[in-house]
């Protein structure tokens, strides 16, 4: 089907419900869709909590939101409004149910999946079997979904948007928490969605502490389900340091990361919403690996990770390690994490 621009206004919609890491990732789409088509319609569907990345983004024309448990009701009445627009392209970049439903009820005129190299994933993590000939990082597989689009890779990176508003909230708390404006700032994201992608909070701290010495302020960011990790740093540091979970919305806390020198973070959102915001990142990796396609994306980054035979022991990580050593976070030490932090900083510089 020839879904090249007509004589009406070519239509693109981008579903991506969820969450941080993956909705930031779309941008490197984004931008190289907007470069080949600049007249081009560019709607963006993604779950309520997440509107605001591209909320802020001006290449995207309307942001469609979903709730996090929509019903049967909620997808028929998005189906609703999305065969309206008439779309000429829907790019499918969740592949769930409804992200599915949602693509095959639209009515465009051509539908496009990013379909996961599940078998060499699941080779991989259960039988240690290395079927992938490239790994190609998750931007570069959004964009050749839509290869006959004729995209052109620009060379760069990703982008993040921080909205005024956002700056004016981060003020408000910098000043009720007393966080002083002085001094080399160093952003410590501990948390994770699930505990074996969790750098261990003590190392952290200890992180934390020897940056502190030399002058630096230290922050801790995340959000209300980081909050605990981030606690627990926090308790065994024994220098100053403030934190900022559950305090600051997700605009807020980029607004924060975007005053850093660098960002310490374990396989998150916020390593990638660092990396959006160009600030130099130290990125620890365990149970996942690189052909998953989530490592920072042509940005100032060291990844921090072991070589060992388990790994990858999961998709999206683990609530226990399933050897019970916990060697892929444990054999990361913290000097190691420190020289590849001071290198970012001095290569920024």
């Amino acid at each position: 089907m020839d879904v090249r621009p007509g004589h009406g206004r070519f239509r693109i919609l981008i579903i991506r419900l969820s969450a941080i890491g993956d909705v930031v990732l779309c941008s490197y789409l984004i931008r190289n869709l907007r470069i080949r088509f600049p007249e081009a319609e560019i709607d963006f569907l993604v779950k309520s909590r997440y509107a605001s990345i591209p909320g802020q983004d001006r290449r995207i024309d309307h942001v469609l939101e979903m709730t996090d448990h929509a019903g049967l009701g909620e997808i028929l009445h998005l189906a609703g409004r999305l065969r309206k627009n008439d779309y000429d392209v829907v790019l499918d970049l969740q592949g769930n149910a409804r992200s599915i439903a949602l693509s095959l009820l639209s009515g465009a005129k051509k539908k496009a999946r990013c379909r996961a190299e599940r078998l060499n994933r699941f080779m991989l993590v259960h039988f240690k079997k290395d079927l992938y000939t490239e790994c190609v990082p998750v931007p570069l597989r959004y964009a050749g979904s839509v290869r006959f689009l004729g995209l052109r890779d620009d060379g760069l990176g990703l982008d993040f948007f921080v909205s005024p508003e956002a700056d004016e909230g981060l003020a408000r708390v910098e000043k009720k928490m007393d966080f002083p404006g002085e001094g080399r700032l160093i952003v410590l994201a501990p948390g994770a969605g699930r505990k074996t992608k969790r750098w261990p909070a003590g190392r952290y701290a200890e992180l934390g502490d020897h940056f502190s010495r030399t002058g630096c302020r230290i922050a801790l960011v995340g959000g209300d389900q980081d909050r605990e990790a981030c606690l627990s740093v926090l308790g065994q540091m024994k220098h100053p340091a403030f934190d900022f979970s559950g305090r600051l919305s997700l605009q807020e806390s980029a607004a924060l990361i975007r005053k850093a020198s660098l960002v310490v973070a374990n396989d998150t959102g916020m390593m990638h919403v660092a990396c959006g915001l160009g600030i130099p990142v130290a990125a620890i990796f365990g149970p996942t690996t690189r052909h998953f396609g989530f490592m920072p994306f042509r940005a100032v980054s060291a990844v921090l990770e072991c070589s060992l035979d388990c790994r990858p022991c999961s998709y999206h990580g683990s609530e226990r390690c399933p050897e019970s050593h916990f060697g892929c976070m444990d054999g990361i030490s913290v000097p190691e994490v420190i020289r590849a932090a001071e290198n970012l900083m001095q290569e920024s510089q």
